[in-house]
């Protein structure tokens, strides 16, 4: 079924092949295969690291645009708060001039 003697010799032939042309043996192939499964899998592992650099100082970041954001917003209540208590008739013609802006432009 299978000739293995043939197949084996074959495989000779190709490996004198390769030697006597000064081509790699299976062992220098294998070796090679080896360095670069390890450079490959050096390579990822800086990437993974590189990445989850980014992604922290990322996170930082919107961590702190957002606590900024907050901040801006409570110094703008307060800021509100402070106007309509010191000027109440001005701060309410102002309110219902945004709202008849607002009505009119939602009406069309």
């Amino acid at each position: 079924m299978f000739s293995t003697t043939r197949d084996d010799n074959n495989a000779r032939a190709a490996k004198d092949t390769m030697t006597s042309e000064g081509g790699p043996t299976i062992n220098e192939a294998k070796e090679r295969v080896r360095h670069l499964r390890d450079d490959a899998r050096d390579a990822a592992g800086a990437v993974k690291d590189d990445l989850e650099a980014v992604a922290r100082r990322t996170g930082r970041h919107v961590r702190d645009l957002a606590d900024s954001a907050g901040q801006n917003l409570g110094d703008l209540s307060e800021t509100l708060k402070n106007t309509i208590s010191q000027k109440p008739l001005k701060a309410g013609a102002v309110i219902l001039g945004v709202g008849f802006v607002l009505g009119v432009l939602y009406r069309r």
